[in-house]
């Protein structure tokens, strides 16, 4: 007896045959799809990390520059933003990062940390008279309570802040009102002998304003106009028409020269940022020195 197949077997299993290797085709295209993802992603990985070091190397070599420039200041009478260090520095790294340094003056705004200040019985203005001074420049309304409270609590506990924004912790109440102060407010290492003065050259409007007082006020418009012009060379470039009971308050307000910096550094590269902002201060020998710094 003879066997054989029909034309219709036939392409049944040249069917099947064909269903087999596109299977099979298929399957190995998925495997290579799998393990070339997975080498896309491997890759991927190395780059952000690769990146990452070199941002943090990059935003490190900035701090350095930063740091320099402040101790080459050539003019040491007084400081303003006009020199050297004011310019913000750009630079791109041998890894290809772009860099830019940018310097500020600290001590340009009201000292959170005054207030655990102990007073003297010759203080001719408080904290809180400053604080509440500001306030209201800012156009808001602050319960003079809760401003001694605070006060009182700080010099109670001797607190040193580390940012503006422990205020909420010690007195929630401030919240509603403090977000509209924040940019005029800083948190500088206390002293035992005397506030940290604030720099003429530098100091905002407002906060000038709020740490003489409004009787003050016509001498704050003088001091603003005249550093236009040029940089002040001392305080008493500006202050010699003022009574001479004023000026105590002046010797422990301000001062022409900073000692706090605040440098901030942003790092660039395919895409990824990096910000290093750092506070420094400027020793007696003008060495630099960092206090704090945040990533």
């Amino acid at each position: 007896m003879a066997y054989g197949l029909s034309r219709d077997g036939l392409c049944t299993r040249s069917g099947s045959a064909s269903l087999l290797v596109l299977g099979i085709l298929a399957v190995c295209a998925s495997l290579i799809a799998v393990s070339q993802v997975s080498l896309s992603s491997s890759s991927t990985r190395l780059r952000i990390r690769k990146n990452r070091i070199s941002l943090r190397t990059a935003s490190l070599l900035g701090l350095r520059q930063g740091m320099e420039l402040l101790a080459d200041d050539t003019i040491p009478a007084y400081d303003d933003a006009r020199e050297d260090w004011g310019q913000p520095l750009r630079f791109i790294t041998s890894d290809g990062v772009s860099v830019t340094v940018t310097i500020s003056d600290a001590q340009n705004r009201l000292n959170v940390n005054h207030f655990n200040q102990p007073l003297s019985p010759g203080t001719v203005r408080t904290p809180e008279d400053m604080f509440s001074d500001l306030a209201t420049l800012k156009g808001i309304e602050i319960d003079a309570e809760e401003l001694h409270f605070l006060a009182a609590t700080m010099r109670e506990e001797e607190l040193e802040l580390q940012d503006p924004m422990q205020l909420l912790s010690i007195q929630p109440g401030l919240m509603e009102s403090f977000p509209f102060m924040a940019m005029e407010l800083s948190a500088l290492p206390s002293t035992q002998t005397r506030p940290i003065q604030v720099n003429l050259n530098s100091v905002r409007p407002a906060v000038l304003s709020a740490l003489v007082g409004p009787q003050l006020q016509a001498w704050v418009e003088q001091v603003l106009l005249a550093r236009e012009a040029a940089p002040l060379p001392s305080v008493a470039a500006v202050s010699r028409s003022l009574p001479s009971v004023i000026q105590p308050l002046l010797s422990r307000a301000v001062d022409v020269r900073s000692t706090y910096f605040e440098i901030q550094v942003t790092s660039l590269v395919d895409s990824m940022e990096e910000t290093l902002r750092v506070l420094v201060q400027r020793t007696s020998d003008n060495g630099v020195e960092v206090l704090r710094c945040q990533w």
